[in-house]
Parts: structure tokens; C-alpha cells; sequence
């Protein structure tokens, strides 16, 4: 078969524009391999029914035709090659930009052809600080630049970061706590009867259930999920006898100790935290936060440089929302 012959379909259903085009020969020149996975289908008269832009975008790049990226449409009746037409132009879902902004901003996704739109943050906070809590002394672990403590006021606060960068921006945001640029982990056992309060957000990662399930699709290698979780909810029920919460994502396992289930989250800890919905309502304002975008619930990390290690959006993702450590903080009194 002379794939060069092969005839595009002019009654395609999907057009796209000059840009697109220039993305998708871009994308396909760096990775030819996706048109093994998703082969041009043509039928028996070398019409093409299915990829017309990427054989396009395949004979502009002057790429050797390979058997490989091309399927026979073998015994389909004509109404079948055009439902199969439609069915392959079909959008059968949306990109959940959540998912891509946190999980794959590593990648070159723009380059790819996937357009993360900007969000931008119009959430009038309610800035008002916990009531009727006085005189506590609080541990915040894990703290990042400090989502869960915006709202706690002029309570006495230490908070402990390992990145110095992080630790740097929540110290230009709450300059009156004690922070400590260390390990979390070791500190919580150290220093654990020092406090009142107890707030522990350990690294949620090898726990999460959309992690997992993007290693899987990826085929990224298997990691042991970090089992300091689990060490600090134990040490706390054990051994500290304040308020204590420990935070985390749903995890892709069941939980090894009970939580309480609380939107997209659990939370382990010694006292009630109440159904409300202020979870839902809070964890699901436009939670997605596109690679370039900087300001987020009253943080602004406009000004700030930071290693691509860290990128902006990550860093304002990974905050709890300031009225849910206001909402928890304050049933661990109530």
C-alpha cells in the first residue's frame, strides 16, 4: 500500500485552526510513536475516515509513512465510516485542568497542544480570625506559606517548613510566628509537649489516589507510601494530650487508621470536626490553578523567585483553604 496516495476525506467533520495545525505537527514530529497508539484509519478506496489532520501534518513534515501508523477500515458499510468519522472527532471529555496543572505541570503541555486557561482568583475571603480561642500555644507542621494558619490571628504559632524558599514567603506573610526551617517529622517528636494545638499536613503524594492511578496510566515507578502519616497519627493518640488534627488526601488504599471524611480530604484527630459544607463550598472554588498563574485565596507570589523545583501554582494548590483552618481550628475548641 503507497500511504502517500491515501486521500483525505472532504467531508471531514474537524477542522481545525492554523495554530492547532502548527501544534499538532510539532507534537507529532517530537513523538511519532502516538500514531501507533491512534493510526490514521483509511478504507478500501484510500479514503481517509479518521486522523485527515495528522496525515496532514505528517506528509508536511515529510515523514517516512510507516505501516505502523495506518489502519484498514476492513467491512465497514458507508454508514459505518461515517459514524466512525464522528465518533473519532468526538470530544468524549473535558481535561480536568486541576489534575493537569498539579499532576503533569512538569510537562510541556502547551507544546503538546493542551491550552491551560488562566484563573483567576475572585474569592472575597472573610478575613474575620478565630473567636473565644485565647492564650494556646500551636504547632503547624508541613506548614507551606500557610493556607490553613491565614486566619488563626495573633495567636502564638510555630510553624515548621523544610524548604527554605517556602519558609521564606510564609515568614514575609506571618512575621510574629516562630518558624523553623526543618524537618517536621523529627521536630513533632522533639518538641510535641511544648503545645496546645497540633496541626500536621504530612507530604501527601505516594498516599494519593490520583498519583497512583497516573503512575499506572504512565507506567512512572511504584513508591512505598511514606508511613510517617501514619507514625504521627499514632504518636499523637498515644502521647499528646492537647487538640491535635493530622490532614491528607484520600488516599487510593483504605485507611489504615479511621478518619473522618471531610470533602476531598481525611482528617485524623482527637476531637469532632463537623459535616459542613464549607468543605465542598470552600475546596471546590475553581481549585485549578494553571502553571502561570501567582495569587491565590489572599496570597500573592508575584514578586517571590522560586526554584523550578517549587513552581507557584503548586505551592498555592497544596494550601489548605484559610476559612477550612479557621473552621477546624475553631471546632477543636467549640
Amino acid at each position: 500500500m503507497n500511504y502517500n496516495n491515501l486521500k483525505t476525506n472532504p467531508s471531514n467533520p474537524r477542522n481545525i485552526k492554523k495554530e492547532q495545525f502548527e501544534r499538532l505537527k510539532k507534537s507529532i514530529g517530537s513523538f511519532t510513536k502516538m500514531l501507533e497508539i491512534r493510526p490514521i484509519a483509511y478504507d478500501e478506496d484510500g479514503v481517509i475516515w479518521g486522523g485527515n489532520m495528522r496525515y496532514e501534518a505528517l506528509k508536511s513534515l515529510d515523514i517516512e509513512m510507516k505501516p505502523e501508523y495506518f489502519k484498514e477500515l476492513k467491512g465497514f458499510s458507508l454508514k459505518e465510516k461515517r459514524e466512525f468519522a464522528i465518533r473519532d472527532n468526538i470530544e468524549l471529555g473535558k481535561w480536568d485542568d486541576d489534575i493537569l496543572a498539579n499532576e503533569w505541570s512538569d510537562l510541556p503541555l502547551e507544546e503538546w497542544g493542551i491550552n491551560i486557561k488562566g484563573w483567576e482568583d475572585k474569592e472575597e475571603l472573610n478575613n474575620e480570625s478565630v473567636k473565644g480561642i485565647k492564650d494556646i500555644k500551636i504547632l503547624n507542621l508541613y506548614a507551606g506559606i500557610g493556607g490553613n494558619r491565614k486566619l488563626w490571628g495573633d495567636l502564638k504559632v510555630t510553624s515548621v517548613e523544610y524548604s527554605e524558599e517556602i519558609a521564606a514567603i510564609y515568614k514575609d506573610y506571618f512575621p510574629n510566628d516562630e518558624l523553623i526551617i526543618g524537618d517536621a517529622h523529627d521536630y513533632l517528636e522533639k518538641h510535641f509537649e511544648e503545645y496546645d494545638f497540633i496541626w500536621s499536613s504530612p507530604p501527601c503524594p505516594t498516599h494519593s489516589k490520583l498519583r497512583k492511578g497516573l503512575s499506572m496510566a504512565t507506567g512512572a515507578k511504584p513508591k512505598y507510601p511514606d508511613m510517617k502519616l501514619y507514625e504521627e497519627i499514632l504518636f499523637l493518640q498515644g502521647y499528646f494530650k492537647g487538640r491535635w488534627i493530622v490532614e491528607n488526601v484520600k488516599s487510593w488504599y483504605d485507611p489504615l487508621i479511621e478518619p473522618q471524611e471531610r470533602g476531598r480530604h481525611y482528617y485524623w484527630s482527637n476531637f469532632d470536626i463537623p459535616e459542613s459544607s464549607i468543605f465542598e463550598k470552600k475546596e471546590n472554588v475553581i481549585v485549578q490553578v494553571a502553571p502561570k498563574v501567582k495569587k491565590k485565596w489572599g496570597f500573592d507570589l508575584t514578586k517571590y523567585k522560586v526554584s523550578s523545583k517549587y513552581p507557584k501554582n503548586k505551592i498555592l494548590n497544596n494550601m489548605v483553604h484559610p476559612e477550612i483552618g479557621k473552621f477546624i481550628l475553631e471546632s477543636a475548641y467549640d
